[in-house]
């Protein structure tokens, strides 16, 4: 199973608990930085947000829209800082991509209260490969639909 595309190396960084995905240039191959020592309570949410960057890539993958990961992992940083279940930013989005409750029934599979992360990844994938990146508020703050 690929968790990143090969051309992106990953850096822990201790001080904030988030793994930041920087392009690796071909004079980097080979090299590589020793993370710093994280307690287990620290690695849960580094480990839990790997998982979802390697499953969100797999899922645009899927769709032949791997060239959007970029754009996709940047969004979900800004929708919910890839906190699993973060507080709605607007009051009315939920989970870690901030699906509204009628968006999710246009989208989704299963009902809006129950949904998961990987469920709302794997939706916004397929929802990317249709165009519909411009739904998010954050596809726009970052200035992608320009």
């Amino acid at each position: 199973m690929l968790l990143f595309p090969p051309k992106y190396v990953l850096e822990f960084v201790a001080t904030n608990n988030r793994i930041n995905i920087q392009q690796q240039s071909d004079n980097s191959i080979g090299k590589t930085k020793e993370p710093d020592k994280l307690t287990s309570s620290q690695l849960a949410p580094i480990e839990s947000s790997e998982r979802l960057k390697g499953f969100l890539y797999e899922k645009l993958a899927l769709y032949g829209i791997e060239d959007q990961y970029d754009k996709a992992v940047a969004v979900v940083h800004c929708e919910s800082s890839w906190k699993i279940d973060p507080r709605p930013h607007n009051g009315i989005s939920l989970g870690i991509a901030q699906f509204t409750k009628p968006t999710w029934d246009d989208y989704g599979v299963g009902r809006y209260e129950d949904i998961n992360p990987y469920d709302q990844l794997s939706v916004m994938a397929k929802m990317w490969s249709k165009g519909l990146q411009k739904r998010w508020d954050c596809y726009k703050i970052l200035g992608f639909d320009k």
